[in-house]
């Protein structure tokens, strides 16, 4: 689910102009949360007319749902208090990043190395943690993103001895849980070595986004293969019978 908002403006308004720029901040660091746009209110009159538009520049907030009515904002016109307001509404309507499981391809060039920073995270096999220690790894990764929402970063996971490519490739070396934030762009990775923690994993990426953490170069990204996704539930042996 992502959410929107609407700027209605007149090319003339002075405040319409001074709020541009910080509209576009807005928009670039909510990219893929939620959406901004951007309506001339003197050519689209109706349009304007029928959400009640007084005044330049109006903007309003759209929240999920065909019956939602609109909401007018009333908070600050800079790029961090649009952000602010925006992050609190996701909060309010349940929307959280999303931290998918990796299991195709697709799901990589879709999901991660869309953004500018793919991070990957390993997880432990199910026999060595169940499915609650799993879930709590998730937990964790999803705080993490959560925290850094406005960054340009994807999150997904993969469990481990799946995609052994991608370990080879990014020296993953059965040390799990791993993370590693990927630059399909710059062809450039770093990997996380420490406590899997909020605190430490945050800190971790961001260095990475700041240019503090080293990274490695690699030559090409390594091919997914279709994996079968979990089913949320504990390891199931195998019958002996079946062997």
């Amino acid at each position: 689910m992502v959410l929107g908002w609407w700027s209605f403006f007149a090319p003339w308004c002075g405040h319409c102009k001074n709020l541009a720029p910080e509209w576009e901040k807005a928009a670039t660091e909510l990219a893929g949360n939620v959406k901004l746009g951007a309506v001339d209110a003197t050519v689209h009159d109706s349009l304007a007319s029928d959400y009640g538009v007084r005044g330049y520049p109006t903007i309003k907030f759209f929240p999920p749902g065909e019956k939602a009515e609109p909401i007018e904002y009333d908070g600050g016109r800079t790029s961090d208090g649009i952000v602010e307001w925006s992050l609190n509404k996701l909060d309010d309507y349940g929307v959280g990043p999303q931290v998918v499981e990796a299991t195709s391809e697709e799901i990589m060039k879709d999901s991660c190395y869309s953004k500018k920073i793919c991070v990957v995270s390993v997880m432990p096999h199910l026999i060595d943690t169940g499915a609650a220690g799993r879930d709590a790894y998730i937990n964790t990764i999803q705080a993490v993103a959560k925290k850094l929402r406005t960054r340009p970063m994807a999150f997904v996971w993969i469990p481990s001895g799946v995609q052994t490519s991608f370990e080879e490739t990014f020296g993953i070396d059965f040390n799990y849980p791993a993370m590693v934030a990927i630059s399909e762009a710059k062809l450039r990775y770093a990997r996380h070595r420490g406590a899997f923690s909020q605190e430490a994993l945050s800190s971790f990426l961001g260095d990475v986004w700041s240019g503090r953490q080293k990274t490695i170069a690699f030559n090409t990204l390594p091919k997914f293969k279709d994996a079968e996704p979990w089913d949320g539930g504990d390891y199931v042996y195998p019958d002996e019978d079946e062997e």
